[in-house]
């Protein structure tokens, strides 16, 4: 079997097998760089191709190389880039060794490499406050991208979850709303005042017939491509805003949110927290320990007016 037929069935195996879109779509950019250096049947593929490869990826000088819209630029891959290349062909020669279309594993002794430890980067109470000021006014638009920003603040969602958050799943009564994230898992999570009553000013002006998602768009439900825009937007509109070299900001206003949790000790590792690093060498806690009540991270009337008073809500 040639290697691209090869990669487009262990696609199709992902694909069957409930990954995510997202996901699919990370194995296919990593796997498109090994199917475009090596012209091979995968049975003949050895361990020294695979490590050719990699040294070769180790070895470019230039980034964004065949990219369909970026122009290619000078600096070779980061190191985070490797590591994920590395992950999705360990990946894709243990599924081929377990379909049986190889005898053995070529990859199963290539080795990871270390990723650099990197400190969570977030924004700072000053400047989410410059980037609230920015949806201030009535407009449609305005409305939307506050309720956009104090949402994201106030529950540390990523950018997915904004943006399937449908109507139904927002209780502005009770403060809370279900978010469905990574691996189809829902949960709830809760808003202080100020963001329900951003969410009910923009549901009254909220374009109707757009879909059934919170978060509507120019061309319909607002997508995390648009989601970056909005953001590159209101950072662009904020003059002297420090986060310059951010072109997307939900992850910033996650890792904002765990911080000051934990600093006011509203956040606590439980017995069954463990570290891990992510894809870019950030350090992170997964937490498999039991369920904590839902409730508003660090917007509030007093944050976003530039207080300290840190109210919690539960349910």
């Amino acid at each position: 079997m040639k290697l691209e037929e090869a990669v487009e069935e262990f696609l199709l195996s992902c694909c069957a097998d409930g990954l995510s879109p997202r996901t699919v779509e990370w194995h296919r950019s990593h796997l498109k760089r090994l199917v475009s250096y090596l012209d091979k049947d995968v049975a003949a593929i050895s361990t020294h191709d695979i490590r050719d490869f990699v040294a070769h990826l180790r070895n470019r000088s230039r980034r964004y190389i065949g990219h369909p819209t970026h122009p290619p630029i000078e600096g070779g891959l980061s190191i985070a880039t490797i590591h994920g290349c590395i992950r999705s062909l360990k990946r894709f020669f243990n599924w081929l060794e377990k379909e049986g279309i190889i005898p053995a594993n070529p990859a199963a002794r290539l080795r990871l490499p270390k990723l650099p430890d990197r400190v969570p980067k977030g924004i700072s109470p000053s400047d989410f406050r410059k980037l609230l000021a920015c949806c201030n006014g009535n407009k449609v638009q305005e409305l939307r991208d506050k309720a956009i920003v104090l949402f994201l603040a106030d529950t540390g969602c990523r950018a997915g979850e904004v943006c399937s958050l449908k109507v139904e799943d927002l209780n502005l009564d009770e403060g809370i709303a279900l978010v469905r994230g990574k691996g189809r898992k829902e949960r709830m999570v809760a808003m202080s005042q100020t963001t329900c009553e951003a969410l009910k000013a923009y549901l009254e002006v909220r374009p109707k017939g757009k879909g059934e998602q919170v978060f509507i768009g120019q061309r319909g439900p607002l997508t995390v491509s648009g989601l970056s825009q909005v953001m590159r937007r209101l950072k662009k509109k904020s003059r002297g805003f420090r986060l310059l070299q951010s072109p997307f900001f939900p992850p910033w206003l996650r890792q904002r949110m765990a911080y000051e949790r934990r600093r006011h000790g509203e956040l606590k590792r439980s017995p069954g927290a463990r570290r891990h690093r992510d894809h870019k060498g950030v350090l992170r806690v997964q937490d498999d320990g039991a369920e904590s009540q839902a409730q508003p991270a660090f917007t509030s009337d007093a944050y976003a007016c530039g207080g300290r008073k840190w109210k919690l809500s539960t349910f």
